[in-house]
């Protein structure tokens, strides 16, 4: 793959909301968008899913249940540009990486002044919880504000305190950014999702298309 296209530095403002109206939480939505794989990989049941709650001690939006059953593990890519991942609790390495990133986002909290990190780290209410990554090393979280079907998204670009907050679904928000319905902070560079190759779920990386 070409180096990552950088995304634009976002405004001084530590962050901001970007709300839309019509927040559907449904999977169809991005499976509208992006096609997904025909058997997925690392996918589970419900009463499995009940568990992984059980475990995290808290309940998890039901489009995230829906992404994990319909899509697995695997990557989004936007061939040539950009790789986003979103973790997948069915996986048998979630944990791991789970708490790996909650570590990363507590380090950033007590490094960082108060008026620089506006969130406490989950399972402080409400606080971030790890979602995925992309590429260029920007974050995904939500904010566990409220039901967990109402969680916002959060975005953190990388290596910046800068937070942008975005009132839709997690499946909602990836569906319409990568049909360039919205623009945010860490995916702004005009480059992304562009075309007129379409963004392709690769379960395995001998399918990511690096050019």
């Amino acid at each position: 793959m070409n180096a990552p296209v950088p995304y634009a530095q976002p405004s001084p403002r530590r962050r901001r909301s970007l709300a839309i109206e019509d927040n559907v939480v449904s999977i169809a939505e991005l499976a509208g968008v992006v096609a997904p794989p025909a058997r997925p990989k690392e996918t589970g049941d419900l009463r499995t899913w009940r568990a992984i709650e059980q475990e995290l001690g808290t309940a998890l939006p039901p489009d995230y249940r829906d992404f994990a059953m319909t899509y697995g593990s695997g990557t989004f890519c936007d061939p040539g540009r950009l790789c986003v991942s979103i973790m997948n609790p069915f996986s048998p390495d979630y944990k791991k990486h789970f708490f790996s990133e909650r570590q990363t986002l507590l380090l950033t909290q007590g490094s960082s002044r108060a008026e620089d990190w506006a969130y406490d780290a989950f399972p402080e209410s409400p606080g971030l919880f790890p979602l995925g990554s992309d590429d260029n090393g920007c974050t995904l979280l939500w904010l566990t504000e409220g039901q967990p079907d109402g969680w916002p998204i959060v975005l953190q670009p990388s290596r910046s305190t800068y937070l942008e907050r975005v009132d839709l679904s997690m499946t909602t928000f990836l569906a319409r950014a990568f049909s360039k319905q919205l623009t945010c902070c860490i995916w702004s560079a005009p480059e992304f999702f562009s075309g007129p190759r379409r963004v392709k779920f690769a379960q395995e990386a001998s399918e990511i298309e690096y050019q």
